[in-house]
């Protein structure tokens, strides 16, 4: 900004009065809903009254800022244009692939924690998650053109949906190095669909004006950001609900007069044998030594549940974005676009 100073621009004014009651109305309620998602698994949705009441004002300011905006003449965000068919799909999309990314942030991640990875284990991990990373956005760089965006994106949501069933056989034997396939292919993945889902959004935004600039920036914002919380929001959720049902399932198992289980209390309380002189300690010992596992198994079972989820939604996204990219396809084909003009809308699919 100081060696290389950009010449004097044409400088328009843009923001009015009113702006700033839309900014002092939506930035509240998406602040609310971003508390609710983030501590709500943690505190418990149904447990919190303030998780209610906080959800009650969000949707009061929100539908404040959008009739607003929606009766103002110069408006700041286009609430006509958020309100159609082909920018709700938009949004949609945009909102799903970032939810099916937290497979990786929340999925992958959570259950080696839960196998007793700490950072230093987990580093080679992210090292290759960094790679992956980088190799998607250059692959994407490499081969991006007008024609290959939309292949771009669907690749994307193929390549979670298997990342996501690699990660589906994981057993409590599991360690980073297992993950290394998987976890590179999820962040090919996010570095390919970045680039041109914003291009997408931009064309769409630009065929309307550039007042749709704003529009856009806010719908793309609040769909990446919403999205990166409710993925392990939901994901967690589900996870948490699995886990129960998996530990009462083995638990309800585990009777000591059973042989096999007697032979297991047994041999766990040996492990204390030279440090434990207590017959009936060495065997408390070993029942919560044997809790601990049956734990363990139940959580490696959920996050399975969770990987096999990821890609059955990753395979419903790519079939829902592979039928509306063939319909709009057919109906361009069959209506020849007319004479460029302002519109309410935009051919943004996913």
């Amino acid at each position: 900004m100081v060696t290389l100073k950009l010449p004097p621009g044409i400088r328009i004014k843009v923001f009015e009065g009113r702006d700033f009651l839309t900014f002092l109305l939506l930035a509240p309620a998406l602040a609310l809903i971003v508390a609710v998602l983030a501590q709500g698994r943690t505190q418990w949705w149904t447990s919190q009254p303030w998780i209610a009441a906080a959800l009650i004002v969000a949707i009061i300011l929100l539908m404040a800022s959008i009739f607003v905006e929606h009766h103002r003449a110069n408006p700041m965000i286009q609430t006509r244009w958020l309100g159609t068919a082909s920018t709700i799909r938009f949004a949609i999309g945009a909102m799903g692939i970032r939810f099916l990314l937290s497979e990786q942030t929340y999925g992958a991640t959570g259950l080696l924690r839960a196998l007793g990875m700490g950072p230093d284990q987990l580093q080679p991990l992210y090292a290759v998650m960094l790679l992956g990373l980088v190799a998607g956005i250059g692959a994407s760089a490499l081969t991006f053109n007008q024609k290959t965006v939309i292949p771009q994106i669907l690749l994307s949501v193929v390549l979670i949906a298997i990342g996501s069933f690699l990660d589906w056989n994981a057993t409590s034997l599991t360690r980073p190095h297992d993950m290394f396939l998987s976890q590179l292919l999820l962040s090919c993945g996010a570095g390919l669909f970045m680039g041109p889902l914003l291009l997408v959004g931009v064309m769409s935004a630009l065929k309307n004006g550039p007042n749709y600039i704003v529009s856009f920036a806010v719908l793309f914002g609040v769909s990446q950001s919403i999205g990166g919380l409710a993925g392990p929001a939901a994901l967690g959720t589900f996870q948490q609900f699995r886990q129960h049902e998996y530990s009462a399932a083995i638990n309800a198992g585990v009777d000591p007069t059973n042989g096999v289980v007697a032979q297991r209390l047994e041999m766990q309380g040996q492990v204390y044998g030279r440090v434990m002189t207590d017959p009936v300690l060495r065997q408390a010992q070993g029942v919560a030594q044997l809790a601990q596992i049956s734990t363990r198994e139940a959580q490696v079972r959920a996050f399975n549940d969770v990987f096999l989820l990821t890609g059955l939604l990753a395979l419903l996204l790519l079939s829902w974005s592979l039928f509306h990219v063939i319909r709009l396809a057919v109906a361009a084909k069959n209506n020849p676009p007319a004479p460029s003009g302002p519109q309410t809308g935009g051919a943004v699919s996913i």
